[in-house]
């Protein structure tokens, strides 16, 4: 049955990790122009709920596999043989959605062009639920639904309502609540050294020299990067000014590692956008001091650029590196603000990187998704045209690329507090 809303009761945070893994396992085993759908369905002949299913027509699940890809530590390779590794995306999914009574499968490909299917169901209403695990307060229509009064409409209350939006893959599924850290050293002892003094607190990735590393964050990059200095193919002086002057990887902080004590190396390390240079032997607590300050200049850059700053800033006056990125990724939605149609995948191709570099590097300045990102420059400049202007609300919506009223008037109650219609005439009457 179709619908617009389907009531469940679930964790927001957990189901997310579960169709963000479930979505990124079909990415990454799909190749260039393959097909990825997800549907819903509400099961409208009883109380059983809703299924949620993720299909692609990728390499597919071996058959003598599928009994195994929900148990903990088993992968799949993209050749589809069995690969040791830490696969534990699926069996926490699996656990996830058992502790919400429902249950995840890989259904029988009943469709011609799906080779792997992986289902979801859920059950509807509260019953199923012990009165512990229910929120007193959660989403409610007030909340999602907000903006409806400006239309009129009638809608029917329901106390938890399951809103399907844009989704985005996070590729860093696996241990996402550790930063990532790119260590790059020539010297194996020194790699398994630091790894071992940071593997507890970070997610580690190690390299034998700087040009791996700079092929591998083509699609990948860190939150922070340790890279010694005398290394064969590309030194790290070199690696790090690639680092620093590439608008993809220019917000990482990179601390360089070196024997070389004099002044004038340090000097040249800093002067190449080095964020700190140690020399070695160097101390452990002196290593985690520089990367936990580190990381957390960026977090408050992020929270800076977080919450309003997309919606008050003016673009004539952000000017250094972090806000010219932004300025130039808000310069391209602005100028494709009418286009309905202008989501993520477009704007990949106006910056010219990976969609995993765009969106880690989004998240990693603004913790707004790239989708996030483009909602709110939209609904920026609706505010700005409900300000200055006397068009309608439904001409509002058509031009900054909404195709439905209520949807506007919702997403626009979210992050200015009032619907349109209150926001144009409190601004009217200042």
């Amino acid at each position: 049955m179709n619908t617009k809303v389907i009531p469940v009761f679930f964790d927001k945070n957990q189901m997310e990790k579960v169709i963000y893994n479930l979505l990124s396992n079909a990415f990454k085993f799909t190749k260039k122009n393959g097909k990825i759908v997800i549907s819903i369905e509400d099961v409208s002949d009883d109380t059983s709920g809703v299924t949620i299913k993720i299909k692609d027509n990728g390499i597919g699940i071996p058959k003598n596999s599928k009994n195994n890809v929900f148990k903990g530590f088993f992968q799949v390779d993209e050749r589809g043989h069995k690969n040791a590794g830490s696969g534990i995306g699926l069996a926490l999914s699996k656990a996830i959605i058992e502790l919400h009574k429902g249950k995840l499968s890989i259904e029988n490909e009943t469709e011609t062009w799906a080779n792997t299917i992986f289902k979801i169901d859920l059950q509807k209403g509260k019953d199923h639920l012990e009165p512990s695990e229910i929120l007193k307060k959660s989403i409610t229509l007030d909340e999602m639904n907000s903006g409806l009064e400006d239309s009129g409409t009638d809608e029917r209350s329901l106390e938890h309502v399951l809103q399907i939006e844009e989704l985005e893959i996070d590729q860093d599924t696996e241990e996402q609540s550790k930063p990532s850290v790119f260590v790059i050293d020539d010297h194996k002892d020194i790699r398994k050294f630091i790894t071992d003094i940071l593997k507890e607190e970070y997610h580690i990735t190690t390299f034998t020299n700087g040009r791996d590393a700079l092929h591998y964050m083509e699609e990948q990059i860190p939150d922070l990067i340790i890279c010694d200095v005398m290394m064969p193919e590309m030194d790290g002086f070199e690696f790090c000014n690639h680092i620093k002057t590439n608008e993809a990887t220019n917000h990482i902080p990179v601390i360089l590692l070196t024997a070389k004590t004099s002044t004038e190396n340090r000097i040249e390390g800093l002067s190449l956008g080095a964020d700190a240079y140690l020399t070695k032997p160097f101390s452990v607590k002196v290593l985690k001091l520089n990367m936990i300050n580190l990381l957390s200049s960026k977090e408050i850059l992020r929270q800076k650029y977080s919450g309003s700053f997309i919606i008050d800033s003016k673009l004539d006056k952000l000017d250094v590196p972090e806000e010219v990125f932004l300025k130039k990724l808000m310069t391209i939605i602005e100028e494709n603000i009418e286009k309905p149609d202008f989501d993520v995948n477009e704007l990949i191709k106006e910056i010219g990187m990976s969609r995993s570099v765009l969106y880690k590097k989004v998240k990693a300045l603004t913790n707004h998704s790239v989708a996030s990102l483009i909602k709110h420059i939209r609904l920026k400049k609706a505010a700005d045209i409900l300000e200055n202007t006397n068009y309608h609300i439904s001409q509002v919506t058509f031009m900054i690329g909404f195709n439905d009223r209520k949807h506007f008037s919702r997403e626009f109650k979210k992050v200015f507090k009032v619907s349109p219609s209150e926001y144009k005439k409190n601004k009217k009457t200042k």
